[in-house]
């Protein structure tokens, strides 16, 4: 045997020795399958080659050497499925499978039916040669595509792959360009010359090598399950999913099978996000597959193909090839599904004893499978029952607890007859208890397993609701009906009475000054004089009488049924008479007085509403006469109420439609008689009275909560005006007058604040005036807001001072800058001796606590010289002016009398 004939030899045999070690690798993988296929075509046709350079007879040579064409054109085939499998994966589309395989089918035509091939003898044994020709064109077009593209493919692959793929693709494309190369240098070889040496046969020996070579070093066959020992993979018990780095399924085992539903073939070279969450999918498949973790647990689940979900414990591990890159993932699945279950019964359990209920869980056959701590103790069960666990022993013993047992019985039996039914029964026990039963069917997966029974002892929420009910119709501090009952006695008192055409009375009761005394002493002993004042006016009423307390010291009474209006005159009388006497209360004796409003149906109305508002009218009246009387009802009051609201609208209406105005009565300095000051004066110009002086509304403006809106609209506007003065070159203090519900709102200190800040006006030209009983009622309060209102910068006076308790020395407690001492001290000093001792000690002592003194009211010239004679500062009166509007107190500082222009 010459060289020639063994290099083809030689080749066949290397080849098929490396498809068939490849092929046992793995024989499921489909790389590998395709390879052992190409193997063994390329050494057939290799074979081929050797059997024809080995005959002497001519038929016997084309015989093999059509063979050889033949296998030479369905391994170049193989070699291009065999690329497309590499870069792509096993899951191609039909359709490139199928379009291979035919133009291959062509190509065979070609070569054997169309392209004209001669068979010559050389010197090494019989060849063929291609005769040019257009089928030779075709066919080697195709031969080119074929040989090319996957050539191609690996580049394409190289270019995105990372370094470990990269020195796959290169061995690969070295392979595939040798054997290129050689089959080209081969062909050229037979049409030129006819020494053939087998450079092809050379060339594709070495090329199978190179591609055994890369599937050994970087394992490219993946991972074998038959390597995993498939014997246990078979039998072990937990899922086990065999992949590749990017996700797809290379094989599983039958506890997989079995745990998710689908037939094998269904589920081996799909994506493995078919039954794992996409989130965990990219955990475990990272992108690049390098990034794969090497093993680690997931507490997740799988998705069966009915689109269960199963709980599973799942571990993955990484299998790397030689080189130390991932070559595949092993996913072991542990069924957790028993496991949770026994979990959501032991929380069941748990949270079944945490409960303040009773549970009672039931099966099908009546038997207990659970029942708490709770339910032990509600009913007490003895160890026998308990011991039984049988439902008609413990029930039984519960009915035996229930008052009137049949209604309970009777759903304990109808829940039997219809198990599907729900039950909701409230049990009222013979030793009190009141417990509600709630039943519901047991279920699970939809199937219904037994009946769950909740007891509930509501016992104390039954008395809370009582005790709520008692609250909304009775007063809890007196135990006397609240106005809400007392007005449905009061309908029914009315339906009756007009019925049996009786005289209904409605006495309207409200203590006297209980306000004070419950400042003063405190609440507790307010508390205890409202229930001894409902104790003794109880005492003075018949028994079909109604006392309510309505509000916090106002009480009425409906007496039904009298005989003659008299009767509640009497009443009253006796309820005053013993209110009067004193109260011991707390080591401390009170005497009380009372004002009653009486009305009587029908004389005084026929519903409700009308008798409630016409003895509270009637009461009103009694208090506006002094208290301590009693009033009967008269159609006039309601005039007098009715004028009260219109007066009490018109005020809000001026306020808000600008109807007050400022009037300015100046200051006069003693020693030149210029204006130094004024002090604000509000007026109110009424559309239907005209202008009306503040002694007609402000006491209403103070009772109707008007006061504070309307102070603060008068400190505004002054402060606004004033701060035109300063601008226009006027130093003048503007002093205003405060009320007892101005200092007492919160927010007032910060509404001086605020105006100061918003009209710009130094704080020092503004000058507040307290009385000297507002001062004094409650002195650590008010110091507090006085010392506040003094940080802002603004000047304190003192009004009408003399006419209060105060002593010049407890004024040292308080920041005041001025006194203004009262007029009736003043229009008397020149006729009484004691008002001008007054008037004289109050300037010796102001001046030596170094306060200002103003003295109002001065209107003779006699008054004037006295005050000027006796030092004192300032005089306000209408001996200088009177109470100016704006614009003429303007008019007065431009003239010449009037205030000292600022330097």
């Amino acid at each position: 045997m010459n060289l020639v004939p063994a290099i083809a030899l030689i080749g066949a045999i290397v080849i098929a020795l490396v498809g068939n070690f490849i092929y046992y690798q793995n024989i499921k993988a489909p790389l590998n399958r395709v390879f052992a296929l190409m193997a063994a075509v390329w050494s057939i046709s290799l074979f081929g080659s050797f059997m024809a350079l080995q005959t002497n007879n001519f038929a016997t040579a084309l015989w093999w050497l059509s063979w050889n064409i033949f296998f030479w054109i369905f391994a170049l085939s193989l070699r291009a499925h065999f690329v497309l499998i590499f870069v792509f994966g096993a899951e191609l589309k039909k359709w490139i499978i199928q379009t291979l395989y035919v133009s291959t089918f062509l190509a065979f035509l070609l070569a054997t039916v169309a392209i004209p091939v001669k068979t010559v003898k050389g010197p090494y044994g019989y060849t063929f040669n291609i005769q040019a020709s257009s089928s030779l064109v075709a066919l080697s077009s195709w031969a080119f595509v074929v040989g090319v593209v996957p050539v191609i493919l690996l580049v394409y692959y190289f270019l995105k792959a990372t370094d470990r793929k990269k020195w796959e693709a290169v061995l690969l494309g070295i392979a595939l360009l040798l054997s290129i190369t050689t089959t080209l240098f081969d062909a050229l070889m037979r049409q030129f010359s006819q020494s053939i040496i087998e450079t092809a046969a050379f060339g594709q020996t070495v090329s199978v090598a190179l591609i055994a070579y890369a599937m050994w070093k970087y394992e490219l066959h993946i991972l074998s399950p038959t390597a995993s020992a498939s014997s246990v993979l078979t039998t072990m018990a937990d899922s086990l999913i065999l992949a590749d780095p990017q996700g797809r399924i290379l094989d599983v085992n039958t506890a997989t099978i079995n745990l998710l539903g689908y037939r094998k073939e269904l589920i081996i070279n799909k994506k493995i996000n078919m039954i794992i969450d996409d989130d965990l999918v990219a955990k475990i498949f990272p992108i690049p597959p390098a990034n794969v973790p090497t093993s680690t647990s997931y507490d997740t689940s799988y998705r069966t193909i009915e689109g269960h979900i199963v709980p599973v414990i799942l571990s993955v591990t990484t299998i790397k090839d030689r080189a130390g890159s991932p070559a595949g993932l092993v996913l072991v699945g542990k069924d957790m599904t028993e496991q949770k279950k026994a979990e959501a019964v032991s929380l069941m359990e748990s949270t079944i004893e945490s409960t303040a209920d009773g549970i009672l869980v039931m099966d099908f056959l009546g038997q207990v499978i659970l029942l708490n701590e709770q339910l032990k103790q509600m009913w007490q069960f003895p160890p026998n029952i308990l011991s039984a666990k049988n439902e008609k022993w413990i029930f039984k013993h519960i009915l035996e607890q229930v008052k009137g047992a049949g209604v309970f019985a009777r759903t304990v039996e109808s829940v039997h007859q219809e198990p599907e039914t729900k039950s909701f029964d409230t049990l009222e026990l013979v030793d009190g208890r009141i417990i509600e039963s709630y039943s519901i069917p047991r279920r699970f997966e939809d199937k219904l397993m037994g009946r769950v029974w909740n007891f509930r002892d509501i016992t104390n929420r039954r008395k809370a609701e009582k005790a709520i009910e008692y609250l909304a119709y009775y007063d809890d501090l007196t135990g006397l009906p609240n106005r809400h009952l007392l007005k449905d006695r009061l309908i029914q008192a009315l339906r009756f009475a007009e019925e049996h055409k009786e005289i209904l009375a409605l006495i309207d009761l409200d203590l006297d000054h209980f306000k004070l005394v419950n400042d003063a002493l405190g609440r507790d002993i307010g508390d205890q004089w409202l229930r001894a004042v409902a104790k003794r006016t109880t005492e003075q009423t018949q028994k079909t009488a109604t006392i309510a307390r309505v509000g916090p010291d106002e009480f009425t009474i409906l007496l039904p049924g009298l005989d003659r209006p008299e009767d509640a005159r009497e009443i009253a009388q006796n309820i005053l008479k013993a209110l009067s006497k004193p109260f011991s209360l707390m080591d401390q004796e009170i005497t009380g007085t009372a004002s009653v409003g009486i009305c009587f149906h029908p004389f005084d109305g026929n519903n409700a509403e009308v008798l409630l508002g016409n003895a509270g009218v009637a009461m009103h009246r009694a208090k506006k006469e002094g208290g301590n009387s009693y009033q009967f009802f008269e159609p006039s009051m309601n005039a007098e109420i009715i004028e009260r609201l219109t007066s009490e609208n018109n005020l809000n209406r001026a306020l808000a439609k600008n109807e007050f105005v400022l009037y300015y009565q100046p200051f006069i300095d003693v020693k030149n008689e210029k204006i130094v000051g004024a002090e604000a004066l509000i007026r109110w110009h009424d559309p239907q009275k005209g202008l009306t002086l503040p002694d007609d509304f402000l006491d209403l403006a103070e009772e109707t909560g008007l006061m504070p809106a309307l102070g603060g609209w008068v400190i505004r506007t002054a402060c606004q005006q004033n701060k035109a003065w300063q601008d226009a070159g006027f130093n003048l203090r503007i002093s205003v007058n405060l009320s007892n519900s101005q200092l007492k709102d919160p927010g007032f200190v910060s509404l001086v604040k605020q105006i100061l800040m918003e009209t710009q006006l130094d704080p020092h030209l503004l000058e507040l005036e307290l009385t000297e009983t507002i001062i004094m009622e409650n002195v650590e309060e008010i110091a507090v807001i006085l010392f506040e209102l003094k940080e802002l910068g603004v000047a304190m006076a003192v009004d009408d001072f003399g006419t209060g308790y105060s002593s010049l020395s407890s004024l040292k407690l308080y920041p005041v800058d001025t006194l203004k001492i009262d007029k009736s001290f003043i229009s008397d000093m020149t006729i009484s001796p004691d008002s001008a001792a007054i008037v004289t000690a109050t300037l010796s002592l102001a001046r030596s606590l170094n306060l200002r003194v103003i003295a109002e009211g001065v209107e003779t010239e006699d008054q004037f010289k006295s005050l000027r004679a006796g030092r004192c500062e300032l005089v306000q009166g209408y001996y200088f002016n009177p109470p100016l509007p704006a614009e003429k107190f303007e008019q007065l500082l431009s003239s010449d009398h009037g205030a000292q222009k600022a330097a």
